[in-house]
């Protein structure tokens, strides 16, 4: 007797096969643009690192043990290495160009990416950290409610608060505890936009979307009119960017499968990309342009003027030749792929910058750097208690990145810039030749913290909780790097201790109040009288007996 076995592959296997194809097309462009030293080795270094990754990831099974620390590490890979790769090709220029240390960069990049993949490997197989891990998301974070899709009515209450968090968090100012906790709520202005994945995940309550659809393309419009009236990127891109980078992690999971139309889909969704890219690095440059003179405008005058700066295609050029010959006017810029959507994807020339600066400290600016790192993580915690460890330390005078020190020392640029830095840089600028023994605690306390964000079911699956499909646009380009091991500390804290308690006192807090309104429950039986204790029923007893014998009637004679 013969069985039908379904032969369809995975969506997964599609993608990587397009990965490896683009990584070797574009290598191949690059040895033709530019088959220099500099040029050969940082292809090379860039190729080589991908072929290792995709092979990881498509033959050792990780995205179905460990599917957000897996996923970050793709993330890792394109917004280091291959998107580098991919977006200075489509420019047709060589990778190496705007690099001070292109060499050094692509080296460490790629070697600190093979270094993480062969400790997700060892992570992977700690059973007692995987046990652990597995025990803190069972019975503590599930039964809090963690993973599960909250109720329609939930969902848009917390939507709407997120909204509001994100309209006041603009101007909320150091020492304003309650606007703080407010802006702790932003990421949940995009909840509408997980409704999908909760029909998919086989949520009950999301099954019959109706209207749904309707819903989320008014709250998507008025997300948008929100962000080009307080002149906010962010604002616009995010849902975009949740529900692209959502769609691509389930596809690596294998939750789709390749069918007889996958190539003509495949060429659509590119080319809505890709007309997606186009429109948004000019939307983001009109926003750029109307910013300047944001002090005299209204929001109503901020949308007008967003809109006809977007059609005004002089002005656009304009403003990006000035950019351009400033930068070529300046010794520090962090200008590399000229796209604005696809700069958010390629980290590349942060690490540049930072790794270049980081070579030139002396074991006096060493200790300088200590002591700032440590006034830095002091100020992670809340005010009151920083003064009380320290009562000379003033968060506004600690308004900088690393990217900003680092370069200082080097190229004596001012502080308060925030400019991107380099965990890599810093931590070598730091520890020296020990910097990767502290990366490696760092890198295992990451596995560990972002795999919590997931639960396994009896059927085996992992689901992923409702915050980390929130976060994860943040997750993908930052989870293994970062401005410096000040800010990973802080992403312990802020991006998963924060936002998990904020989010699970919120469903609390709306669970509770919607129990209000609920009509209580009346019983069909009535109400038993509670049973007398064990030596009241035991008296009854000696009494009845007693009353049984009667006195006898005595006749007369």
């Amino acid at each position: 007797m013969t069985s039908l076995v379904s032969t369809a592959k995975p969506m997964s296997s599609f993608v990587y096969a397009v990965v490896w194809l683009v990584a070797l097309l574009s290598g191949g462009i690059q040895l033709c643009l530019d088959a220099g030293y500099d040029n050969l080795l940082s292809v090379a270094c860039v190729v080589m690192a991908t072929m290792l990754c995709i092979s990881y990831l498509r033959r050792s099974h990780c995205m179905d043990d460990a599917p957000i620390s897996s996923f970050a590490i793709l993330g890792f890979l394109i917004t280091t290495l291959l998107g580098a790769l991919l977006a200075k090709t489509l420019e047709g220029v060589p990778i190496s160009s705007d690099l001070k240390t292109p060499v050094m960069t692509f080296s460490v990049l790629s070697g600190a990416l093979l270094g993480i993949i062969a400790l997700h490997w060892v992570y992977r197989h700690l059973l007692s950290i995987v046990n652990w891990r597995n025990a803190i998301a069972s019975r503590l974070l599930a039964p809090a409610g963690l993973y599960g899709a909250p109720s329609p009515r939930q969902l848009w209450a917390m939507s709407l608060f997120g909204l509001y968090a994100v309209m006041i968090s603009r101007g909320v100012e150091f020492g304003d505890v309650g606007g703080k906790f407010i802006s702790g709520f932003t990421y949940l202005a995009w909840l509408p936009f997980l409704v999908p994945i909760f029909k998919a995940r086989g949520e009950a309550a999301y099954q019959n979307l109706g209207l749904y659809w309707v819903y989320i393309g008014i709250y998507a419009v008025v997300l948008a009119l929100a962000g080009l009236a307080l002149n906010a990127r962010v604002i616009i891109f995010s849902g975009a960017m949740v529900i692209m980078l959502l769609a691509l992690f389930e596809t690596m999971r294998g939750r789709f499968q390749v069918g007889r139309w996958t190539w003509l889909k495949a060429l659509v969704a590119l080319s809505f990309v890709a007309g997606g890219v186009s429109l948004g690095d000019d939307l983001a440059t009109a926003m750029v342009i109307v910013r300047q003179k944001t002090e005299s405008l209204t929001p109503k005058q901020k949308i007008k003027e967003t809109y006809e700066t977007l059609l005004d295609r002089n002005a656009i050029s304009l403003y990006r030749d000035g950019k351009e010959a400033e930068r070529l006017a300046v010794t520090y810029d962090e200008i590399y792929v000229r796209n604005a959507i696809l700069a958010r994807f390629t980290e590349t020339k942060f690490h540049d910058n930072a790794l270049n600066c980081a070579t030139h400290f002396s074991d006096a600016e060493r200790a300088n750097l200590a002591q700032a790192t440590i006034d830095k993580i002091y100020a992670i915690l809340p005010t009151p208690m920083m003064k009380a460890i320290d009562p000379k330390l003033d968060k506004d005078k600690l308004a900088y990145s690393f990217g900003d020190y680092l370069c200082n020392i080097k190229d004596g640029v001012s502080l308060g810039g925030y400019r991107t830095g380099s965990i890599f840089a810093h931590a070598y600028a730091l520890f020296d030749d020990v910097a990767w023994l502290v990366l490696v605690i760092f890198f295992l306390l990451k596995f560990f913290t972002l795999d919590l964000y997931s639960v396994k079911r009896q059927d085996g699956v992992y689901i992923v909780s409702p915050v980390l499909m929130l976060t994860i646009w943040f997750n993908f380009i930052s989870a293994y790097a970062g401005d410096s091991l000040v800010q990973y500390l802080d992403s312990f804290t802020r991006m998963f201790a924060q936002q998990v308690a904020l989010y699970l006192l919120l469903c609390f807090v709306l669970r509770h109040v919607a129990a209000l309104w609920q009509p209580a429950p009346v019983s069909d039986y009535s109400v038993a009288r509670r049973s007398p204790p064990a030596w009241r029923q035991r008296w009854a007893r000696v009494k009845a007996f007693k009353r049984s014998f009667k006195r006898p009637h005595w006749g007369r004679s």
